[in-house]
């Protein structure tokens, strides 16, 4: 009797593989999407505190022009770097979403593959029990034919 073989293994092994280093891949992008998110959140909380020192500056009354403009212009300068940093981070979702599409379409791709072959396992295994039945029949056909003889 002949062993179930699937004939497109080395097929799935390697899309298996191609799966594994998507995956990867998307984990990759997500880690770094993450790391600047983490990046644009702390520039806004530094810009946040820079107005925040600059209301309570002004308001304290003994101030100085050159103070204000210093204030005002680092500011602008992480006000400037917001928008960067979040285009940065537009940048890396992209990415990531582009990522994902891919892993989908690998992943789509490998559990195709393992549904065919246990659609192939399925059939082996029904082509496995007709033979063995025409082999007990036969069987059975032949000891009957020894009886009467």
């Amino acid at each position: 009797m002949r062993r179930f073989r699937f004939t497109l293994e080395s097929v799935l092994l390697v899309k298996e593989k191609n799966l594994e280093e998507e995956r990867i891949k998307l984990a990759r992008f997500l880690n770094a999407y993450n790391k600047e998110k983490e990046i644009l959140d702390n520039i806004i909380q530094n810009f946040k505190k820079i107005q925040k020192q600059a209301d309570d500056y002004i308001t304290g009354g003994d101030f100085s022009v050159d103070t204000i403009t210093i204030l005002k212009s680092y500011a602008l300068k992480l006000s400037q770097d917001i928008e960067k940093q979040k285009q940065t981070v537009q940048d890396f979702l992209n990415q990531y979403l582009n990522q994902q599409k891919i892993a989908n379409q690998a992943y789509i791709e490998v559990k195709t593959l393992e549904k065919l072959k246990e659609k192939q396992k399925e059939n082996y295994n029904k082509e496995l029990i007709q033979e063995e039945f025409k082999l007990t029949d036969d069987l059975i056909t032949s000891r009957f034919k020894n009886s009467t003889n």
